[in-house]
């Protein structure tokens, strides 16, 4: 298993563990989808405004950085 593929299957560990549906789902959308898609891609897919998505971002890595420890 090369480098690559354990640091997604870490990112994709580490993202499931969000247990906000919204939060998770925006991580997913950004980080794991294979087209790079930007903030407004994320906003549009998931029918919300782009900024919106952004705090939803930022909550997510607030929860990510008080529950999770990357190693």
């Amino acid at each position: 298993v090369t480098k690559l593929a354990k640091r997604q299957a870490q990112a994709i560990e580490i993202i499931s563990r969000i247990p906000d549906t919204k939060q998770r789902q925006v991580m997913e959308i950004y980080y794991l989808d294979i087209n790079n898609p930007t903030w407004d891609d994320v906003a549009s897919e998931m029918g919300f405004d782009r900024r919106w998505v952004l705090r939803i971002h930022g909550n997510a890595l607030g929860w990510l950085n008080e529950h999770v420890t990357i190693k």
